[in-house]
């Protein structure tokens, strides 16, 4: 082999070699788990979820303005450490478990805002301050669904 050919093989294995490094540098590092600070106007969301006439969730997140019932959900449980499923859609994102709680033959995550049922995906939903966010697992009646969560 000559000297051009080691030279060119050597270079490229160092090259390599710090890549590995630095990739398990980054890979040690704690993640950032804070909530970004907000930059604009804040406003503040009661938050629950409901599953089986038990509540799962309950928390009142604070916001940027305008944010949606996916982000009150979120940033609620974040806060509280409670397990979320969401799947993405054409149409949207929708929330399929929340603690542990999964959407299935058994009943689906549907949610009301200021007690009026919300047909949107749920990051389509835009909140105001103070609005009411109540997730619900059930087979899809909205009073036993009201009336589990204490409305």
């Amino acid at each position: 082999m000559n000297t051009k050919a080691v030279m060119r093989q050597s270079g490229l294995l160092l090259g390599i070699m710090v890549i590995a490094v630095i990739a398990i540098i980054m890979s040690n590092q704690e993640p950032d788990q804070t909530t970004p600070a907000l930059d604009g106007p804040a406003m503040q969301v009661t938050v629950m979820a409901w599953a089986d006439g038990e509540s799962v969730l309950e928390a009142t997140p604070t916001l940027p303005e305008g944010g949606s019932a996916l982000t009150a959900l979120e940033e609620a449980a974040l806060e509280h450490a409670v397990p979320l499923g969401i799947k993405s859609y054409p149409f949207g994102q929708l929330v399929v478990s929340i603690g542990g709680v999964t959407a299935g033959p058994e009943g689906d995550w549907t949610y009301r805002v200021n007690d009026t049922m919300v047909p949107l995906a749920a990051n389509s939903m835009p909140l105001q301050d103070g609005d009411r966010l109540v997730f619900q697992f059930g087979s899809g009646d909205a009073d036993s669904l009201t009336e589990a969560a204490g409305e």
